[in-house]
């Protein structure tokens, strides 16, 4: 963790317990204090995935965090934070502003160190009506065939990380969400 301090920066950290008591109450003091940017390391419960609604309405870029092991596997994780009656108005209001959407993973490369394979989702229509249908195999569809649109997926960028001969078939392979698919990209 790197701490960033307020000596003349734009920079401001909170942290829970020291500078706020919950995600709650930094996610209100955000709103008071009109921040342009907003980092959220970790959202787990239904009242921060509300906050990031209430500050992207608000107009503030909402940075979030959550552990899955890709983007669709993010966006099915925060949905089911809702309770069945609230949350397709949840996700309709979420999927009204987000850009995009990146998962992320480290993998070891050839040779030694680490590479970092991609996927990425930008907001356009179709992922967007996706997600507020909450039709998962549209969205990961429509991220797999978008490319021309700023969209990667996990199977595609794990490929071209081998045609580029930065990490093994073998590595590659053990990371792909699915394996047929992954196996498409070298036919």
């Amino acid at each position: 963790e790197f701490v960033h301090t307020d000596n003349k920066s734009v920079v401001e950290q909170r942290a829970i317990g020291a500078d706020t008591l919950s995600w709650a109450e930094g996610i209100g003091s955000s709103m008071e204090e009109e921040v342009d940017v907003v980092f959220l390391s970790d959202i787990n419960d239904k009242e921060v995935a509300k906050g990031m609604i209430k500050l992207a309405s608000a107009g503030r870029l909402v940075i979030g965090v959550m552990t899955a092991a890709d983007v669709v596997g993010a966006l099915t994780e925060w949905s089911e934070l809702f309770t069945q009656d609230d949350r397709q108005s949840n996700i309709r209001e979420f999927a009204r502003h987000l850009v995009g959407a990146t998962a992320v993973r480290l993998l070891p490369q050839m040779g030694g160190g680490m590479v970092q394979a991609f996927e990425s989702l930008t907001g356009n229509r179709p992922a967007m009506n996706a997600l507020v249908e909450q039709d998962w195999t549209g969205l990961r569809n429509t991220i797999a065939t978008s490319r021309d649109q700023g969209m990667m997926s996990m199977n595609r960028a794990l490929a071209d990380l081998v045609k580029n001969q930065k990490i093994t078939q073998q590595v590659a392979e053990s990371h792909a969400l699915d394996i047929d698919d992954f196996r498409r990209h070298f036919r």
